[in-house]
């Protein structure tokens, strides 16, 4: 594939890309940018160059991208997992600032860390392109929580 004129973001770019463009290079991507920078819905081939700091598995298995380096496909959630995680998101209210939207979280994470499956970059991963940076780190907030309990 030609890399030359794809349209590319950068940590200073304003918004999301528009549904025209057709591939989007995001190399070394930040939570905050690949949270504003994906295209939801449109048909848009996104290459992803992930650096070590920043691990995106959670994206790259809830998004099922394809790893070209070793031809694979990331493990999918299992059903279970899903549903907790739905649950999460659904439960964002005012992006997990609220007292509700923060207890009915912490019930969840807690269920994802008694069946051994919270995995904070995976859930952050999963949820970045779903809600905005700032629900994100908040929701981090509550993991780190749970997890020091």
């Amino acid at each position: 594939m030609d890399l030359k004129g794809v349209d590319f973001v950068t940590e200073k770019s304003s918004g999301r890309l528009r549904n025209q463009a057709r591939v989007v290079v995001l190399l070394h991507p930040s939570l905050k940018l690949l949270s504003r920078a994906l295209p939801s819905d449109s048909a848009s081939k996104v290459v992803v160059v992930e650096f070590p700091t920043v691990p995106l598995h959670g994206w790259a298995a809830a998004s099922g991208a394809f790893n070209v380096a070793t031809r694979e496909v990331p493990a999918q959630l299992g059903e279970a997992e899903v549903k907790l995680y739905d649950r999460i998101l659904w439960n964002r209210n005012n992006g997990w600032a609220d007292a509700a939207g923060k207890r009915d979280a912490l019930h969840d994470l807690r269920q994802l860390r008694a069946v051994g499956r919270l995995d904070k970059d995976g859930l952050i991963g999963f949820m970045v392109s779903r809600k905005g940076f700032e629900a994100v780190v908040r929701l981090g907030k509550l993991v780190d929580r749970v997890l020091g309990e």
